[in-house]
């Protein structure tokens, strides 16, 4: 009969009557099978990242060497792997303690699992990390357990409670004594004679304060409950410092000398100075009535203050003659504008400023010139009777006339055209001929 293999470490068991003059040789192989399980350290350079689907395999072969069978494995990298690597021990029956320590580079982690993979029953290793990891050999199924991970016994930190035994041996926490100590009550928070308990968030949640406290920080939010502040850490206001201020009585407030009190609003209604002083004028100031809206567009009352209200019920002046950029206005009645007539000259300057309704009568080969901007326009008038020339080109190109041209000017009435400026040249178009 064949010889078997024992399922955690793949260690030989010779069947008995077999091997006859080479057992010794299966026996110091056995042997050293175990030396490697029991304390075999290896560095295994991490080939590719892997997959849960193909990772990296490491076996625990039976009967011969494998990386899987060392008790202390650490992963390692010759560069970066670009993502996580995954890592499996096999066979998947194969019950084992894992030492286990992450050296790859570029903080990538490792997965390490047995069998079939299941995020539920793997281990994620941050790089850098040492641990101690559980392999339960339940075959396809099997689950992977992390025992201890970066245990450090010179500092020992609880998870959870503390439980199975006394503090016995432990010092009691002191000013210069670091050790367990008890939590204090909001009652004895609030007491402030405990010298060896510790105040929890709570109890300082509720802690209504010492007289040991004499300076705070801005106090955002929050009610004062408290009764006064003693004078003394107030400072006084004045006209460059904020502070608490005394109130002026009726008779400082009329004598109009005091600089540290304050007025009320009873001390100035009944102001001596105030409701019997000097009507407002052009020169002096004093009271005023305010106008109604009908007194604000008569336009004759030189006693009363217009409103905002009146201000905005205003219906204007012939005194308006200059008037800003009007946005969005609706003009209720007829816009009235002088038509300009253009100084005799052949070389005129057609400027919107002067109107924009003019007329120019030739009086001989003219060159005209032009100032206008973008959005403006001159609805122009030309008398011609002699048949005289106008050279445009320095107004507007010819392809800048509607049509392609220049029209071409009536010698017995007016010749009406528009000139507009559109953001980039002057534009011109016939508007027709009057007589």
């Amino acid at each position: 009969m064949a010889s078997t293999h024992t399922t955690n470490l793949g260690i030989e068991k010779i069947e008995v009557g077999q091997q006859d003059g080479t057992w010794g040789t299966t026996t110091n192989t056995n042997f050293d099978l175990l030396d490697t399980a029991i304390g075999g350290q290896v560095t295994l350079t991490v080939p590719a990242t892997g997959s849960t689907g193909t990772p990296n395999d490491y076996d625990i072969p039976e009967g011969s060497a494998g990386d899987g069978r060392n008790i202390f494995i650490e992963f390692s990298d010759g560069g970066d792997l670009g993502g996580t690597a995954y890592a499996r021990i096999t066979p998947n029956d194969a019950e084992k303690i894992l030492f286990v320590r992450n050296s790859l580079t570029a903080s990538r982690s490792i997965i390490i699992f047995q069998g079939t993979y299941d995020a539920a029953k793997d281990v994620v290793l941050a790089a850098g990390t040492d641990a101690i990891i559980k392999f339960d050999g339940a075959g396809t199924g099997a689950t992977t357990s992390l025992m201890v991970d970066n245990l450090a016994l010179s500092t020992v930190t609880a998870s959870g409670a503390v439980t199975g035994g006394s503090f016995a041996g432990l010092p009691v926490a002191g000013p210069s004594t670091a050790g367990i100590v008890e939590l204090a009550t909001s009652a004895e928070t609030n007491t402030g004679t405990d010298a060896t308990r510790a105040v929890t968030p709570d109890g300082l949640e509720d802690w209504e304060g010492s007289a040991q406290v004499t300076t705070l920080g801005t106090i955002a939010t929050g009610t004062w409950q408290g009764t006064i502040i003693a004078e003394a850490y107030l400072p006084n206001a004045s006209a460059t410092a904020e502070g608490v201020v005394e109130l002026a009585t009726q008779a400082e407030v009329d004598a109009g000398t005091d600089t540290t009190r304050v007025v009320t609003a009873d001390t100035l209604t009944n102001f001596a100075g105030f409701p019997g002083s000097t009507a407002a004028s052009t020169t002096v100031a004093g009271i005023v009535e305010l106008a109604t809206i009908a007194e604000t567009n008569t336009g004759t009352d030189t006693t009363r203050a217009v409103t905002p209200d009146g201000l905005d019920g205003w219906t204007g002046s012939a005194q308006v003659t200059t008037l800003g950029t009007l946005v969005g206005t609706t003009f209720g009645a007829e816009i009235v504008e002088t038509v300009f007539a253009i100084p005799s000259s052949t070389t005129p300057e057609l400027d919107p400023a002067d109107g924009t309704i003019q007329t120019w009568t030739l009086t001989g080969t003219s060159t005209p010139t032009d100032v206008l901007v973008s959005g403006e326009s001159i609805t122009l008038g030309i008398l011609d009777g002699s048949a005289n020339t106008i050279v445009w080109t320095s107004v507007l190109a010819a392809a800048d006339w509607v049509g392609g041209s220049a029209p071409t000017l009536s010698l017995t009435g007016t010749t009406w055209v528009e000139f507009w400026h559109d953001g980039t040249h002057t534009h011109g178009a016939l508007i027709g001929f009057t007589s």
